[in-house]
């Protein structure tokens, strides 16, 4: 806004120079980069699980559809249509002071519905059958995201 202003004035003031085209900018610049595994990639990483795994699906369903670590661990069977083969976002999941936390996302845009492949239903139909009595408001995977981080490492290595 600064410069906005000093450029204004260099252009409706006569001023001589705008002094804020010395400075360099300030702050960290948001250099995080994301990087994707290739599919040959995550062929080779989820070839260390066994099918049928409670995290050989969690990697399924991350790769798959892209969702981020804490929306996936914050699924219900409610969140999960399979009839149309579909799975709604619309909470996520942390860990704060030893308690688990489920809440919204942070942006409204997070909330939405994701289309998943046949195979992948399949998978975690077959995975969920298995959780017998599990109510359906009830989180899907029990664990957080620290043990489903370590597992990753250890099957990358």
């Amino acid at each position: 806004q600064i410069t906005a202003l000093f450029t204004h004035a260099t252009r409706i003031y006569d001023l001589d120079k705008n002094p804020c085209k010395k400075v360099k900018r300030m702050g960290s610049s948001d250099s995080r980069s994301l990087t994707f595994w290739t599919l040959d990639e995550y062929r080779q990483f989820i070839s260390a699980e066994e099918q049928d795994k409670k995290y050989y699906v969690i990697f399924e369903i991350l790769f798959w559809t892209g969702m981020r670590e804490g929306e996936l661990l914050a699924l219900t069977m409610d969140d999960i249509n399979f009839v149309t083969n579909q799975i709604h976002i619309n909470k996520t999941y942390y860990r704060m002071n030893k308690r688990d936390v489920v809440t919204v996302p942070k942006t409204e845009q997070s909330v939405r519905t994701i289309e998943i492949p046949q195979f992948l239903a399949d998978e975690i139909r077959n995975y969920t059958n298995r959780l017998n009595g599990l109510p359906r408001n009830e989180r899907i995977y029990d664990i957080g995201a620290k043990a489903l981080q370590n597992k990753m490492l250890r099957l990358i290595e």
